[in-house]
């Protein structure tokens, strides 16, 4: 009886990895909590992660209703950009700032979204190709346990590799699926999101709070699990996750292996 406990346990987990290893892919919605307009994304029955800008109308409200949602939650960083830095808004993390106005600035942040478990930067195309800033940023994230989804606005960032120097884990976007908010346009990038995860295991796309988007995942998301991708909160897609639970399928595995080792040991003599 307890052999067959065993086999349905490594079946059990062989099913499990079979599923885990099915293509993934996470949708981040950034730029939350300026109109009360963004409600409509969290109205979607679906794991989207959203990217709750801090210091906004609507930050605390709309991340304590998706927290309720279990729902993964970011803080949407304004960063300094090479240009149009006159659209950063509130709490913006700038070139010229001590380490401790920096940091002091990040704090007030978390502080304003305190469901958030990580970070991703909103515009930040100069400020995440800088390594002062980025090693402060990383330090205060390592101190929370918090997490850095790169947007990638930069093809010089600099996030994952300083990232990787204090343990902190980052991830990187890999399409904006509504730059251009035409449904054939968006329908041409939620393709190659789909592409990107199926050769490579997970991609991760970056939407925004507009009619039209809601508009394309509210028809579009449903038809993902026929296609064999599943949609997860970012969290699922983070290194240390995969890692924790391969080490409970070996460690299961092998306890199956030793148990029945002994039990044929045993019969043999």
């Amino acid at each position: 009886m307890r052999i067959i406990k065993k086999i349905t346990l490594v079946l059990t987990c062989i099913l499990s990895i079979g599923f885990a290893n099915a293509a993934k892919i996470a949708i981040v919605i950034d730029d939350i909590g300026n109109n009360l307009s963004d409600n409509q994304l969290l109205t979607l029955d679906e794991n989207l992660t959203y990217a709750i800008l801090p210091h906004t109308p609507y930050s605390f409200i709309f991340s304590k209703k998706a927290a309720e949602l279990q729902r993964d939650i970011l803080i949407h960083l304004p960063m300094q950009a090479t240009t149009q830095n006159i659209l950063l808004g509130p709490g913006a993390l700038t070139q010229g700032m001590s380490k401790r106005q920096y940091q002091k600035t990040l704090i007030a942040a978390i502080e304003d979204i305190p469901y958030a478990i990580g970070i991703n930067n909103h515009m930040g195309s100069l400020l995440t190709r800088l390594d002062k800033p980025m090693r402060w940023t990383m330090e205060l994230l390592q101190q929370h346990n918090m997490f850095f989804l790169d947007s990638k606005t930069t093809v010089y960032s600099k996030v994952e590799s300083i990232a990787d120097q204090y343990g902190v884990n980052a991830l990187h976007r890999n399409i904006f699926l509504d730059n251009v908010k035409k449904p054939n346009v968006m329908d041409i990038q939620f393709k190659r999101l789909i592409n990107i995860a199926q050769e490579y295991g997970s991609a991760i796309a970056i939407a925004h709070p507009y009619p039209e988007t809601y508009e394309f995942l509210r028809d579009n998301l449903p038809l993902l699990s026929s296609m064999g991708i599943e949609l997860v909160p970012l969290s699922q897609l983070l290194p240390s996750s995969k890692m924790f639970n391969d080490r409970i399928i070996d460690n299961v595995a092998d306890d199956f292996v030793k148990t029945t080792a002994t039990k044929n040991n045993n019969d043999s003599e």
